[in-house]
C-alpha cells in the first residue's frame, strides 16, 4: 500500500483505519511529518517493523511492515533520489521496496533528474523489487516513459486516478506502482479511501519468487 498522506492532514484516526481497513503487509507513506507520529503508535502492534526519514532535511516518508526490515536507506530530495528504500529478508524472497515522491511541475528538469538517478539505484539491486510513490507525473508523461524503460520496471497501476481527492472524483494519475519482473502481480491495483488526504491510496497484492 502506497499512501501519501498529504502534509495538511492531521485526522490521524482516519489514516490508521484506512490502514487497518487494507491491511497491507507494507505500507509506504508520504508526506508524513512529525505531527502525524501517534499513527505510527497506532500501526505498532499489527505493523511492529518502522522506519522513516524524518531525521532528513525535506524528507517525509515512511514504511512500516510485518515483517523485519534488514536493512534501511534514505534521502532527502537534494541528496540523491528522494526515496526511502527497505530491504527485507528470506521469507520475503529478499525483496526491496522502494517509495519515492519526486518533486513537480514546473521543475521538470530537476524531476527527471531525480527520476533518472532513482532507476539508476534500482538497476544495481539484486531480488524482486516494488517502487511505490507519488511521481508526480502522468501515465502519458516523457517522465515516467524514462523511469520505466531506465529502471526495467514494468507500471503495474493503468490510469488510476489518484488527485486531487478532495475534489471528490480525482482527476489525475500521479502515484504510481512499479515492480521487477520477476514480482507477480495478483490482482489490479486499486485505490482505496482518502481518510482526510487529497490522495487516494494504492493498494496491490502481488507474490514474489520465495527460495525452497
Amino acid at each position: 500500500m502506497s499512501f501519501n498522506t498529504w502534509l495538511e492532514n492531521a485526522n490521524v484516526d482516519a489514516m490508521a483505519a484506512e490502514v487497518q481497513r487494507n491491511d497491507p503487509d507494507i505500507l509506504v507513506l508520504l508526506e508524513f511529518g512529525n505531527e502525524k507520529r501517534a499513527l505510527l503508535d497506532k500501526l505498532k502492534a499489527q505493523w511492529p517493523y518502522q522506519d522513516d526519514c524524518r531525521h532528513l532535511d525535506h524528507c517525509y516518508m515512511a514504511v512500516v511492515s510485518k515483517f523485519p526490515i534488514v536493512d534501511f536507506e534514505s534521502h532527502a530530495s537534494w541528496v540523491g533520489p528522494p526515496m526511502v528504500r527497505a530491504s527485507f529478508g528470506k521469507e520475503l524472497g529478499g525483496l526491496t521496496v522502494i517509495g519515492t515522491h519526486t518533486i513537480r511541475f514546473p521543475y521538470m528538469r530537476a524531476q527527471l533528474t531525480q527520476l533518472n538517478e532513482l532507476a539508476d539505484l534500482i538497476r544495481k539491486l539484486d531480488g524482486p523489487r516494488v517502487v511505490v510513490g507519488d511521481f508526480n507525473a502522468t501515465p502519458s508523461s516523457r517522465l515516467l516513459a524514462t523511469f520505466e524503460q531506465r529502471s526495467t520496471l514494468r507500471r503495474l497501476d493503468g490510469w488510476l486516478p489518484t488527485w486531487p481527492a478532495n475534489f471528490q472524483i480525482p482527476q489525475l494519475a500521479i502515484d504510481h506502482i512499479f515492480a521487477s519482473q520477476d514480482v507477480k502481480g495478483l490482482e489490479k491495483v486499486r485505490i482505496g479511501n482518502a481518510a482526510g488526504s487529497d490522495h487516494y491510496p494504492l493498494v496491490v497484492r502481488v507474490a514474489v519468487p520465495v527460495a525452497p
